[in-house]
């Protein structure tokens, strides 16, 4: 599988367990080697293999950020969350007050990505690191949304990446079938 993702010059998806790779650091290594390299894109597991969908809204908040602090340290900053067994109904909307992912993995209706609204409140600071995080993936033949023009802009920084990398992925679809 790796093989056929570098022959198309694509990312393969890291889902990675936070806590497995403080304490595996050989494993951690190993993987940021590809991450920097670009060959994975790291995708939050959380910080354990926890059941969100359980959690209070508050003990869910300190999750998500100690796993998104964690990975950053040991294999690189994570692009996108994936809950272990189902999203709270708060999940979502912590993902976007956090502001470190592009995405969340956690719907099961569809094999390709789309647009979901979420009422939250996004600081301008999150929403031009957003902008740039979506800038550096955008595809070639579509730049990402200026943060000059905001009429450009999504109501909400999930939208601006989830736009570059759907790009991508239809792109990545074409080149296979």
């Amino acid at each position: 599988v790796p093989r056929v993702f570098k022959s198309r010059d694509a990312p393969a998806t890291l889902f990675a367990c936070a806590q497995t790779l403080e304490r595996h650091p050989e494993l951690a290594l190993a993987l940021q080697a590809g991450v920097v390299e670009g060959r994975y894109d790291v995708c939050c597991h959380g910080l354990r293999w926890d059941e969100h969908s359980l959690m209070d809204e508050q003990t869910e908040r300190s999750a998500i950020a100690a796993a998104y602090d964690s990975l950053s340290k040991t294999i690189g900053v994570p692009y996108g969350w994936y809950c272990r067994t189902a999203p709270s109904v708060h999940t979502r909307r912590l993902l976007l007050e956090h502001g470190g992912f592009m995405y969340d993995s956690d719907a099961y209706n569809d094999e390709l990505p789309y647009y979901v609204d979420v009422a939250c409140e996004v600081s301008s600071s999150m929403r031009d690191e957003q902008q740039q995080r979506s800038a550096a993936i955008a595809p070639p033949d579509r730049p990402a949304p200026s943060a000059a023009n905001p009429a450009e802009r999504p109501r909400n920084p999930l939208r601006i990446s989830w736009r570059a990398r759907m790009h991508a992925l239809y792109a990545l679809i074409g080149s296979v079938l």
